[in-house]
Protein backbone atom coordinates (compact mmCIF):
# COMPACT_ATOMS: atom_id res chain seq x y z
CA UNK A 1 0.00 0.00 0.00
CA UNK A 2 1.09 3.61 -0.52
CA UNK A 3 2.25 5.59 2.52
CA UNK A 4 -0.99 7.61 2.70
CA UNK A 5 -3.03 4.44 2.76
CA UNK A 6 -1.33 2.63 5.65
CA UNK A 7 -3.64 1.68 8.50
CA UNK A 8 -3.14 3.62 11.71
CA UNK A 9 -1.04 2.52 14.67
CA UNK A 10 -3.88 1.08 16.65
CA UNK A 11 -3.92 -1.79 14.15
CA UNK A 12 -0.71 -3.72 14.77
CA UNK A 13 -1.68 -7.39 15.21
CA UNK A 14 -0.38 -9.86 12.60
CA UNK A 15 -2.89 -12.13 10.88
CA UNK A 16 -2.30 -15.63 9.54
CA UNK A 17 -5.10 -15.96 7.05
CA UNK A 18 -7.02 -19.19 6.44
CA UNK A 19 -7.18 -20.54 2.88
CA UNK A 20 -9.85 -19.01 0.65
CA UNK A 21 -12.80 -21.38 0.56
CA UNK A 22 -16.00 -19.32 0.74
CA UNK A 23 -18.02 -18.37 -2.28
CA UNK A 24 -17.64 -14.69 -3.13
CA UNK A 25 -20.80 -12.58 -3.03
CA UNK A 26 -20.40 -8.92 -3.96
CA UNK A 27 -22.51 -6.56 -1.85
CA UNK A 28 -20.49 -3.34 -1.91
CA UNK A 29 -19.97 -2.08 -5.42
CA UNK A 30 -17.69 0.42 -7.11
CA UNK A 31 -19.96 2.78 -9.02
CA UNK A 32 -19.34 2.60 -12.78
CA UNK A 33 -17.62 5.64 -14.29
CA UNK A 34 -20.50 6.28 -16.70
CA UNK A 35 -22.81 6.69 -13.69
CA UNK A 36 -20.40 9.01 -11.86
CA UNK A 37 -19.68 11.25 -14.83
CA UNK A 38 -22.89 13.24 -14.69
CA UNK A 39 -22.69 14.22 -11.03
CA UNK A 40 -19.45 12.91 -9.48
CA UNK A 41 -19.65 14.92 -6.24
CA UNK A 42 -22.67 13.00 -4.93
CA UNK A 43 -20.65 9.76 -4.80
CA UNK A 44 -17.53 11.12 -3.04
CA UNK A 45 -17.15 11.21 0.77
CA UNK A 46 -16.42 14.66 2.17
CA UNK A 47 -15.39 13.85 5.76
CA UNK A 48 -14.92 10.13 6.38
CA UNK A 49 -13.92 7.04 4.42
CA UNK A 50 -15.53 3.73 5.34
CA UNK A 51 -14.06 0.61 3.77
CA UNK A 52 -11.23 0.39 1.24
CA UNK A 53 -12.42 2.30 -1.84
CA UNK A 54 -11.71 5.83 -0.57
CA UNK A 55 -9.21 5.12 2.20
CA UNK A 56 -6.06 7.22 2.16
CA UNK A 57 -7.46 10.26 0.36
CA UNK A 58 -5.76 13.34 1.89
CA UNK A 59 -8.97 15.29 2.47
CA UNK A 60 -10.34 12.42 4.59
CA UNK A 61 -7.26 11.92 6.79
CA UNK A 62 -8.37 14.21 9.66
CA UNK A 63 -11.10 11.71 10.58
CA UNK A 64 -8.55 8.94 11.19
CA UNK A 65 -7.65 10.33 14.63
CA UNK A 66 -11.34 10.28 15.57
CA UNK A 67 -11.53 6.65 14.45
CA UNK A 68 -8.62 5.79 16.76
CA UNK A 69 -10.34 7.48 19.70
CA UNK A 70 -13.48 5.50 18.91
CA UNK A 71 -11.50 2.25 19.02
CA UNK A 72 -9.95 3.14 22.37
CA UNK A 73 -13.30 3.99 23.97
CA UNK A 74 -14.92 0.90 22.46
CA UNK A 75 -12.21 -1.32 23.95
CA UNK A 76 -12.49 0.31 27.38
CA UNK A 77 -16.24 -0.22 27.42
CA UNK A 78 -16.29 -3.83 26.24
CA UNK A 79 -18.43 -5.93 28.56
CA UNK A 80 -16.43 -9.03 27.66
CA UNK A 81 -13.01 -7.42 28.07
CA UNK A 82 -12.15 -8.20 24.45
CA UNK A 83 -8.81 -6.93 23.11
CA UNK A 84 -7.81 -5.74 19.66
CA UNK A 85 -6.42 -9.21 19.02
CA UNK A 86 -9.78 -10.77 19.91
CA UNK A 87 -11.65 -8.63 17.38
CA UNK A 88 -9.00 -9.26 14.72
CA UNK A 89 -9.10 -13.02 15.34
CA UNK A 90 -12.89 -13.10 15.01
CA UNK A 91 -12.88 -11.04 11.81
CA UNK A 92 -10.08 -13.01 10.17
CA UNK A 93 -12.22 -16.16 10.38
CA UNK A 94 -14.54 -14.63 7.79
CA UNK A 95 -11.87 -12.82 5.75
CA UNK A 96 -12.82 -14.56 2.51
CA UNK A 97 -16.46 -13.58 2.90
CA UNK A 98 -15.69 -9.98 3.81
CA UNK A 99 -13.17 -9.55 1.00
CA UNK A 100 -15.62 -11.11 -1.43
CA UNK A 101 -18.30 -8.60 -0.42
CA UNK A 102 -16.32 -5.89 -2.25
CA UNK A 103 -16.21 -5.63 -6.00
CA UNK A 104 -12.67 -6.48 -7.04
CA UNK A 105 -11.49 -3.25 -8.67
CA UNK A 106 -7.92 -1.95 -9.19
CA UNK A 107 -7.89 0.26 -6.08
CA UNK A 108 -8.12 -2.87 -3.93
CA UNK A 109 -4.86 -4.23 -5.33
CA UNK A 110 -2.66 -2.73 -2.58
CA UNK A 111 -4.63 -4.16 0.32
CA UNK A 112 -2.98 -7.05 2.18
CA UNK A 113 -5.19 -9.39 4.25
CA UNK A 114 -3.70 -7.92 7.45
CA UNK A 115 -4.45 -4.35 6.47
CA UNK A 116 -7.92 -5.18 5.19
CA UNK A 117 -9.06 -6.96 8.37
CA UNK A 118 -7.70 -4.17 10.55
CA UNK A 119 -9.55 -1.64 8.40
CA UNK A 120 -12.79 -3.61 8.86
CA UNK A 121 -12.31 -3.51 12.63
CA UNK A 122 -11.53 0.21 12.91
CA UNK A 123 -14.19 1.39 10.46
CA UNK A 124 -16.76 -0.97 11.95
CA UNK A 125 -16.08 0.38 15.43
CA UNK A 126 -16.26 3.98 14.21
CA UNK A 127 -19.63 3.24 12.64
CA UNK A 128 -20.88 1.63 15.87
CA UNK A 129 -19.73 4.53 18.01
CA UNK A 130 -21.23 7.16 15.72
CA UNK A 131 -24.57 5.37 15.45
CA UNK A 132 -24.63 4.77 19.21
CA UNK A 133 -24.42 8.52 19.80
CA UNK A 134 -27.24 8.97 17.31
CA UNK A 135 -29.37 6.68 19.48
CA UNK A 136 -28.37 8.44 22.67
CA UNK A 137 -26.16 5.61 23.93
CA UNK A 138 -23.26 7.63 25.36
CA UNK A 139 -22.44 4.94 27.91
CA UNK A 140 -20.31 6.12 30.78
CA UNK A 141 -20.04 9.60 29.26
CA UNK A 142 -17.12 8.38 27.17
CA UNK A 143 -16.85 11.62 25.22
CA UNK A 144 -16.93 15.26 26.27
CA UNK A 145 -19.94 17.29 25.15
CA UNK A 146 -17.58 19.37 23.04
CA UNK A 147 -16.10 16.33 21.24
CA UNK A 148 -16.43 17.26 17.54
CA UNK A 149 -17.76 13.88 16.43
CA UNK A 150 -19.04 11.88 19.41
CA UNK A 151 -19.95 14.60 21.90
CA UNK A 152 -23.52 15.84 22.07
CA UNK A 153 -22.88 19.29 20.63
CA UNK A 154 -20.26 18.17 18.15
CA UNK A 155 -22.43 15.32 16.98
CA UNK A 156 -25.31 17.69 16.27
CA UNK A 157 -23.00 20.02 14.36
CA UNK A 158 -21.42 17.34 12.16
CA UNK A 159 -24.17 14.73 12.01
CA UNK A 160 -25.56 15.61 8.58
CA UNK A 161 -22.12 15.74 6.96
CA UNK A 162 -20.92 12.43 8.41
CA UNK A 163 -24.22 10.64 7.82
CA UNK A 164 -24.20 11.76 4.20
CA UNK A 165 -20.84 9.99 3.82
CA UNK A 166 -22.02 6.89 5.69
CA UNK A 167 -24.84 6.39 3.17
CA UNK A 168 -22.62 6.41 0.08
CA UNK A 169 -22.56 3.15 -1.87
CA UNK A 170 -18.77 2.96 -2.04
CA UNK A 171 -18.42 3.84 1.65
CA UNK A 172 -19.74 0.72 3.39
CA UNK A 173 -18.64 -2.17 5.59
CA UNK A 174 -20.59 -5.44 5.65
CA UNK A 175 -23.16 -5.93 8.40
CA UNK A 176 -21.26 -9.09 9.29
CA UNK A 177 -18.43 -6.88 10.60
CA UNK A 178 -20.84 -4.99 12.88
CA UNK A 179 -22.43 -8.23 14.10
CA UNK A 180 -19.05 -9.77 14.94
CA UNK A 181 -17.90 -6.64 16.78
CA UNK A 182 -21.10 -6.51 18.82
CA UNK A 183 -20.90 -10.21 19.65
CA UNK A 184 -17.26 -9.99 20.74
CA UNK A 185 -17.95 -6.85 22.78
CA UNK A 186 -21.39 -7.50 24.27
CA UNK A 187 -21.93 -11.23 23.81
CA UNK A 188 -24.81 -10.75 21.36
CA UNK A 189 -24.52 -9.24 17.89
CA UNK A 190 -28.09 -9.46 16.69
CA UNK A 191 -30.27 -7.77 19.32
CA UNK A 192 -29.14 -4.22 18.53
CA UNK A 193 -27.93 -4.61 14.95
CA UNK A 194 -31.05 -3.54 13.03
CA UNK A 195 -31.86 -0.69 15.40
CA UNK A 196 -28.35 0.71 15.15
CA UNK A 197 -28.38 0.34 11.37
CA UNK A 198 -31.45 2.56 10.87
CA UNK A 199 -33.93 -0.26 10.20
CA UNK A 200 -36.84 -1.99 11.98
CA UNK A 201 -35.92 -5.01 14.18
CA UNK A 202 -36.94 -7.69 11.68
CA UNK A 203 -34.94 -6.21 8.79
CA UNK A 204 -31.74 -7.95 7.69
CA UNK A 205 -29.39 -6.39 5.18
CA UNK A 206 -25.90 -6.33 3.68
CA UNK A 207 -24.62 -2.96 4.97
CA UNK A 208 -25.84 0.40 6.31
CA UNK A 209 -27.07 1.72 2.94
CA UNK A 210 -28.91 -1.53 2.28
CA UNK A 211 -30.51 -1.43 5.73
CA UNK A 212 -31.47 2.21 5.17
CA UNK A 213 -33.19 1.34 1.89
CA UNK A 214 -35.07 -1.56 3.46
CA UNK A 215 -36.05 0.42 6.53
CA UNK A 216 -37.04 3.73 4.94
CA UNK A 217 -40.20 2.46 3.27
CA UNK A 218 -40.69 -0.93 4.89
CA UNK A 219 -41.33 -4.32 3.29
CA UNK A 220 -42.06 -4.74 -0.38
CA UNK A 221 -44.66 -7.16 -1.71
CA UNK A 222 -44.79 -6.25 -5.41
CA UNK A 223 -42.24 -7.02 -8.09
CA UNK A 224 -43.98 -6.52 -11.44
CA UNK A 225 -42.50 -3.62 -13.47
CA UNK A 226 -44.69 -0.81 -14.75
CA UNK A 227 -44.02 0.40 -18.29
CA UNK A 228 -46.93 2.71 -19.13
CA UNK A 229 -48.34 6.03 -18.04
CA UNK A 230 -51.32 6.09 -15.74
CA UNK A 231 -54.52 7.92 -14.98
CA UNK A 232 -53.30 10.58 -12.53
CA UNK A 233 -53.69 13.94 -14.26
CA UNK A 234 -54.06 16.26 -11.28
CA UNK A 235 -51.40 17.61 -8.99
CA UNK A 236 -51.56 17.24 -5.21
CA UNK A 237 -52.92 20.76 -4.71
CA UNK A 238 -55.65 20.26 -7.31
CA UNK A 239 -56.67 16.90 -5.90
CA UNK A 240 -56.92 18.41 -2.43
CA UNK A 241 -58.70 21.67 -3.23
CA UNK A 242 -60.86 20.72 -6.23
CA UNK A 243 -61.62 17.05 -5.61
CA UNK A 244 -61.55 16.95 -1.80
CA UNK A 245 -59.00 14.18 -1.72
CA UNK A 246 -56.82 13.73 1.36
CA UNK A 247 -53.36 12.29 1.87
CA UNK A 248 -52.47 10.30 4.97
CA UNK A 249 -48.93 9.35 6.10
CA UNK A 250 -48.33 5.66 6.83
CA UNK A 251 -45.30 3.78 8.13
CA UNK A 252 -44.22 1.61 5.22
CA UNK A 253 -44.24 1.16 1.48
CA UNK A 254 -46.46 -1.91 1.76
CA UNK A 255 -49.13 0.25 3.44
CA UNK A 256 -49.69 2.39 0.33
CA UNK A 257 -53.42 2.30 -0.39
CA UNK A 258 -56.14 4.37 -2.09
CA UNK A 259 -59.60 4.28 -0.55
CA UNK A 260 -61.78 5.51 -3.37
CA UNK A 261 -65.00 6.08 -1.43
CA UNK A 262 -63.20 7.95 1.30
CA UNK A 263 -61.01 9.79 -1.23
CA UNK A 264 -58.03 8.97 0.96
CA UNK A 265 -54.57 8.08 -0.35
CA UNK A 266 -52.14 6.62 2.21
CA UNK A 267 -48.46 7.20 1.42
CA UNK A 268 -45.22 6.90 3.42
CA UNK A 269 -43.69 10.16 4.58
CA UNK A 270 -40.42 11.15 2.95
CA UNK A 271 -37.82 13.42 4.56
CA UNK A 272 -36.31 15.99 2.20
CA UNK A 273 -33.20 18.07 2.85
CA UNK A 274 -29.98 18.96 1.03
CA UNK A 275 -28.57 15.51 1.81
CA UNK A 276 -31.51 13.83 0.08
CA UNK A 277 -29.98 14.28 -3.39
CA UNK A 278 -26.67 12.44 -2.79
CA UNK A 279 -28.46 9.76 -0.75
CA UNK A 280 -30.95 9.14 -3.51
CA UNK A 281 -28.30 9.07 -6.25
CA UNK A 282 -26.42 6.42 -4.26
CA UNK A 283 -29.62 4.46 -3.71
CA UNK A 284 -30.29 4.52 -7.45
CA UNK A 285 -26.71 3.45 -8.19
CA UNK A 286 -27.09 0.57 -5.72
CA UNK A 287 -30.30 -0.49 -7.43
CA UNK A 288 -28.51 -0.38 -10.78
CA UNK A 289 -25.56 -2.58 -9.84
CA UNK A 290 -26.78 -4.45 -6.75
CA UNK A 291 -29.36 -7.04 -5.85
CA UNK A 292 -31.78 -4.62 -4.21
CA UNK A 293 -35.36 -3.83 -5.18
CA UNK A 294 -36.62 -0.58 -6.67
CA UNK A 295 -39.29 0.39 -4.17
CA UNK A 296 -37.78 3.77 -3.29
CA UNK A 297 -37.28 4.75 -6.93
CA UNK A 298 -40.84 3.62 -7.59
CA UNK A 299 -42.13 5.76 -4.76
CA UNK A 300 -40.22 8.84 -5.92
CA UNK A 301 -41.72 8.30 -9.38
CA UNK A 302 -45.19 8.07 -7.83
CA UNK A 303 -44.68 11.35 -5.95
CA UNK A 304 -43.55 12.95 -9.19
CA UNK A 305 -47.07 12.46 -10.58
CA UNK A 306 -48.43 14.70 -7.82
CA UNK A 307 -45.78 17.44 -7.75
CA UNK A 308 -45.75 20.18 -10.36
CA UNK A 309 -45.30 23.32 -8.29
CA UNK A 310 -44.47 24.64 -4.83
CA UNK A 311 -48.21 24.57 -4.09
CA UNK A 312 -48.18 20.80 -4.50
CA UNK A 313 -45.21 20.53 -2.15
CA UNK A 314 -47.08 22.70 0.36
CA UNK A 315 -50.15 20.46 0.12
CA UNK A 316 -48.16 17.26 0.68
CA UNK A 317 -46.11 18.86 3.45
CA UNK A 318 -49.17 20.12 5.31
CA UNK A 319 -50.61 16.60 5.25
CA UNK A 320 -47.42 14.94 6.51
CA UNK A 321 -46.31 13.22 3.30
CA UNK A 322 -43.27 15.46 2.85
CA UNK A 323 -41.24 16.29 5.95
CA UNK A 324 -38.47 18.84 5.56
CA UNK A 325 -36.09 21.13 7.41
CA UNK A 326 -35.57 23.29 4.33
CA UNK A 327 -36.44 26.98 4.26
CA UNK A 328 -39.14 27.00 1.60
CA UNK A 329 -41.44 24.87 -0.53
CA UNK A 330 -39.58 26.16 -3.58
CA UNK A 331 -36.33 24.70 -2.20
CA UNK A 332 -38.06 21.37 -1.57
CA UNK A 333 -39.44 21.46 -5.13
CA UNK A 334 -35.91 21.91 -6.49
CA UNK A 335 -34.74 18.82 -4.60
CA UNK A 336 -37.72 16.75 -5.75
CA UNK A 337 -37.14 17.80 -9.36
CA UNK A 338 -33.52 16.68 -9.06
CA UNK A 339 -34.59 13.31 -7.65
CA UNK A 340 -37.04 12.63 -10.46
CA UNK A 341 -34.92 13.95 -13.33
CA UNK A 342 -33.66 10.52 -14.37
CA UNK A 343 -36.52 8.44 -12.93
CA UNK A 344 -38.42 6.83 -15.80
CA UNK A 345 -41.77 5.04 -15.96
CA UNK A 346 -40.12 1.71 -16.66
CA UNK A 347 -38.44 1.90 -13.24
CA UNK A 348 -41.70 1.82 -11.32
CA UNK A 349 -43.07 -1.39 -9.80
CA UNK A 350 -46.69 -2.46 -9.59
CA UNK A 351 -47.32 -1.15 -6.06
CA UNK A 352 -46.87 2.44 -7.14
CA UNK A 353 -48.19 1.72 -10.63
CA UNK A 354 -51.45 0.48 -9.14
CA UNK A 355 -52.00 3.90 -7.58
CA UNK A 356 -51.05 5.78 -10.75
CA UNK A 357 -53.48 3.73 -12.84
CA UNK A 358 -56.45 4.54 -10.63
CA UNK A 359 -58.74 7.46 -11.53
CA UNK A 360 -58.07 9.32 -8.30
CA UNK A 361 -60.14 12.34 -9.31
CA UNK A 362 -63.45 10.47 -9.28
Amino acid sequence: MEETSKPTKIMDAHIDMPPQELEMHVQIFAIPSYVKERNPDVYQPKMVSIGPYHYGKPELQPMQSHKNRAVNQFLKRSATGATVEKYVDELKLVYDQLWGNYEQVPQLGNWTPDDFIKLMMVDGIFLLEFLNVLHGNRKGNDYADTDPIFGKRGHILNYNYVMEDLLLLENQVPCLVISILLTASEGNGENNLARLMLAPPAIKGHHLLDMYIKGILGGRECQEPFTGEGAIKNSAAELTTKHWMKFKPVATYKDIKFRKKAKLLSLPAIFVDQGTVPRFHNLKAYQLVGDTNNELVSYIHLLNFFIRSADDVSSLRSQGIIVSSMDSDEAILTVMNELTRDTMAENIDDKSAGIIKQPLRN
